[in-house]
């Protein structure tokens, strides 16, 4: 290959029933009407043309017993995709090793340009499903070695990515945790959620789009993930006033990080609830200036080992009464019910676009909440016009303040 995409070099008709099909190439692809089977990576197989069938079911269903007999361990091609909509039914069977490319090889983004995966399965059903993998590790079955580039996921309403699993209540993992898996570059549009359930050692890296979802977009358990990383700026649309965040962590040992969330009314970014060393890190708290959220954008009720740096927080606590569960549970930017040892540093509080003022807490420390558990470090306060910013405690000594004169602690 050369760089990101497919080398440039003559398409090669494939001779042999058992030759491998792969990508048709730049300004030597032959038009749709050739339907003939082209080949220039050894690496990769064509969907097109490689998986028989009359429609993208039938090919879907083809490529899931491809999978399948290709195995946990042995060496396989990845699958490219044309720059067209695929619509299909079926579920994509998540077997061990699988990779599938979109056509363009470039950030796929939320605008219909590249690989379009549309799943028009029934409400309650998903893309992806969870198969059986006869493998030594993980040993129940649960994919791993998973790689997905480029290419926009799309559902109908009601529709899931993943099968929804909530990592809250369900009391096993078994043969439904994602391993070493890697989205690159994707995005996702119109689904009900994206992720509910458990990763070890999954990333989504690249520029990442999500659009007009319908719930919680991830509600992930598990450790080792990273989440949006700094190797590009990734969007986030939550739903419109349905009173639910953007994202419910319960990750241990992980990184949720630069991506940019944007929420309305009743809606919320970030609900941290278990799990312990989390780093939360350029994430960034946004609404329209015409459609702020009521009440607070960041709740933290569980957790050990919590440290949020670098976020930037506006457009919030525009009217916490009419906010889920209204004022009371709506105290602060960032309320905090629950978990231990939470550090928040080197984050951008702005007044912009929300009537909350420099006298709004931008922290709130409940009364579960033990001494020393919460440490507020060096902050900026924009459109604060030289007003002190205020953190709020239930009892004495539960915020310790680095000594800035721009703070006030409120409460015993």
């Amino acid at each position: 290959m050369s760089g990101e995409g497919i080398s440039r070099r003559t398409g090669l008709k494939v001779l042999g029933a058992g030759a491998v099909g792969a990508a048709l190439i730049g300004e030597q692809r032959a038009s749709a009407a050739a339907a003939t089977t082209f080949v220039s990576e050894p690496s990769y197989v064509f969907f097109d043309n490689y998986f028989t069938g009359a429609t993208d079911n039938d090919k879907i269903t083809a490529m899931n017993a491809w999978h399948k007999a290709a195995g946990s361990t042995n060496p396989r091609p990845a699958v490219l995709f044309d720059t067209r909509v695929y619509t299909f039914s079926t579920p994509i069977e998540m077997w061990s090793g699988m990779a599938l490319l979109g056509g363009r090889r470039v950030a796929a983004r939320e605008f219909s340009t590249g690989t379009i995966l549309h799943y028009n399965g029934a409400a309650g059903t998903s893309m992806m499903t969870f198969v059986a993998n006869s493998q030594g590790y993980p040993g129940d079955g649960s994919p791993r070695d998973m790689s997905f580039h480029s290419i926009q996921f799309e559902g109908v309403t009601g529709s899931h990515y993943l099968p929804k699993h909530d990592p809250g209540t369900e009391t096993t993992y078994a043969g439904k945790t994602l391993w070493y898996t890697n989205w690159h570059g994707c995005a996702w549009k119109s689904f009900a959620t994206i992720w509910w359930g458990w990763g070890d050692g999954c990333c989504i890296t690249g520029p990442t789009h999500t659009q007009l979802l319908t719930d919680t977009a991830f509600h992930v358990g598990g450790s080792e993930c990273s989440f949006f990383g700094n190797d590009a700026f990734s969007y986030g649309d939550s739903p419109t006033d349905i009173h639910v965040p953007y994202f419910r962590s319960r990750l241990s040992k992980a990184t949720i990080g630069r991506i940019l969330v944007t929420a309305r009314k009743t809606n919320t970014q970030l609900s941290i609830e278990a799990g312990f060393a989390l780093d939360v890190h350029q994430f960034y708290v946004d609404a329209q200036d015409s459609d702020p959220v009521y009440g607070s954008p960041v709740r933290i009720s569980g957790g050990d080992g919590i440290n949020l740096s670098n976020l930037s927080f506006k457009g919030a606590m525009h009217q916490p009464a009419s906010a889920n569960g209204g004022a009371a549970a709506n105290r602060a930017w960032i309320h905090v019910t629950g978990g231990s040892q939470i550090l928040v540093q080197n984050c951008s509080f702005s007044l912009g676009g929300t009537s909350a003022n420099a006298a709004t807490p931008l922290l709130y420390a409940g009364p579960a909440i033990g001494a020393g558990q919460i440490r507020w470090g060096l902050n900026s306060y924009a459109k604060f016009a030289g007003a002190k910013a205020h953190v709020v405690q239930s009892a004495a000594n539960q915020v310790y303040v680095v000594p800035d004169p721009s703070v006030v602690i409120d409460g015993p």
